[in-house]
């Protein structure tokens, strides 16, 4: 049966999409700097030491910053850090002073170059000896609801010495940053918006009644003319609207595609050096439609499983399909089947965005890409194949081929070896978290957490399959 009526598309917002789809952003906002003295008298001008203060915890915000931004694995880290301890600006005591130590050649750092400010340092060593630094975090809390929000913290730093008469000082300045915290994948599952009754009753109108809706299409006007058991009927027309919706998004993704496709082609067949590089802007479109479709499929399907699990444990009687359900048992069960093949969907079009991301970094793209956008698109390549393991672990239990996943970090780490410090960081992370199989499970929150929650959407296409045996 051919399916048509394409809805008004809602976006859900889940963990998958906040992993995949989107690069961890830092958002650089309100710089709030604020001077709180333990004592002291008012009205004391600055001294050189408050000057040193502040440059040294705007650097250490800078570090911060940069940190979250090229290792998405330093956010997760600062909320662990919570109140944190205070530590010496020299000899490497602050984890947070570590690459300010040495700013010479910033983005290539051979290893043993970033070196702690010793004695050996003279007048750099005897000026900042005095001072400690401490990081805090907290958590911002919703306006409306007064709930943390987990992935936006306010981090302040205090830098904090004694002054000549030996009285306390701090000086604190706070920064709020955005990015994603790990310790969601622990959440059993991501949150999921069930179909509402009328959106479920506007697809089986559409489906089983074409023209003959009411005007208003509600629930109750559905079951007033089918009959039937409501739990059952609803079950149904949900997986119907889902469906109808995964149908839209594959036609609305497809159709960017294509569009990219041209327009890729297009400006790498022109002369022109700088038309030829928006070929690279249209590849990484393309990679990302094909991520984003993904997404959302699953998303549309995370929202599918309580109906599955509902109706395999029912009977699908005449009796409780209804008068015009009843009538349509054959495009029922392809309902069931093209629901199935939705889930289908979600690993390919996972698979085609690595294939499209990976192609950036071969001819003709990679000779275009800005550097600036290299290591982007290289967290989002990680991160989708990190995203196939999971699947690849659902269909082959006990299998542990994780080689390739493993080499193609190696050979980023080898790449970047003596450059860019803190994504190297980032790099040698993604070794240790795709070690095996078990630990990319354990990662995204093992048996209990997201990945169990990835198995039961998988699980849902044999559910969705049993479901046309169970239409008598």
């Amino acid at each position: 049966m051919a399916r048509f009526s394409f809805h008004r598309f809602s976006r859900a917002f889940s963990l998958l999409e906040v992993l995949i789809a989107f690069s961890l952003l830092v958002v650089a906002a309100l710089g709030v700097i604020s001077i709180f003295r333990q004592s002291g008298v008012r009205g004391e001008a600055f001294s050189s030491e408050h000057f040193t203060a502040m440059f040294l915890a705007q650097k250490v915000l800078e570090d911060i910053s940069a940190q979250v931004s090229e290792n998405p694995h330093s956010f997760t880290d600062l909320i662990h850090g919570a109140s944190g301890d205070k530590k010496s600006i020299i000899n490497g005591g602050s984890p947070y002073f570590k690459l300010l130590e040495n700013t010479a050649n910033f983005n290539s750092l051979s290893e043993g170059e970033d070196q702690a400010i010793t004695l050996d340092s003279g007048s750099l060593y005897n000026q900042l000896k005095n001072f400690a630094c401490q990081v805090e975090t907290r958590f911002v809390t919703d306006k409306v609801t007064g709930q943390p929000i987990a992935n936006l913290i306010e981090v302040v730093v205090n830098i904090s010495w004694k002054d000549v008469g030996g009285i306390q000082q701090t000086y604190s300045i706070s920064q709020y940053l955005s990015g994603f915290n790990e310790d969601q994948f622990a959440i059993t599952v991501a949150q999921v918006f069930p179909v509402s009754e009328d959106q479920a009753a506007l697809s089986l109108w559409g489906w089983t009644s074409p023209g003959a809706a009411p005007t208003t299409g509600t629930f109750d006007s559905f079951m007033a003319a089918n009959g039937g058991n409501r739990d059952i009927v609803l079950a149904i027309g949900r997986l119907s609207y889902l469906l109808d919706e995964g149908m839209g998004t594959t036609k609305v993704y497809n159709d960017k595609v294509d569009s990219y496709i041209l327009l890729r082609n297009a400006a790498l067949a022109g002369s022109d050096p700088a038309t030829k590089k928006k070929a690279v802007s249209y590849q990484e479109k393309i990679a990302q439609s094909y991520e984003k479709k993904a997404t959302q499929l699953f998303n549309l399907m995370s929202q599918a499983k309580p109906s599955v699990d509902y109706l395999k444990s029912q009977v699908m009687t005449d009796a409780n399909l209804g008068s015009l359900l009843k009538s349509k048992k054959d495009p029922l069960k392809g309902l069931f089947q093209d629901c199935s093949l939705i889930i289908d969907q979600i690993p390919l079009n996972f698979a085609g965005a690595a294939d499209e991301y990976d192609d950036l970094f071969k001819s003709p793209y990679r000779e275009l890409l800005s550097a600036r956008k290299v290591t982007p698109n290289v967290r989002r390549l990680i991160d989708i194949e990190k995203i196939g393991v999971l699947y690849q672990s659902y269909w082959i239990p006990g299998s542990s081929d994780v080689s390739s996943l493993r080499a193609r970090i190696q050979e980023f780490r080898d790449k970047y070896q003596g450059k860019e410090p803190i994504f190297l960081r980032y790099l040698e992370r993604e070794a240790a978290i795709c070690a095996t199989i078990s630990s990319i499970r354990q990662y995204f929150g093992g048996s209990a957490g997201f990945a169990a929650f990835v198995d039961q959407v998988i699980d849902c296409k044999q559910n969705l399959l049993d479901l046309e045996d169970q239409v008598q």
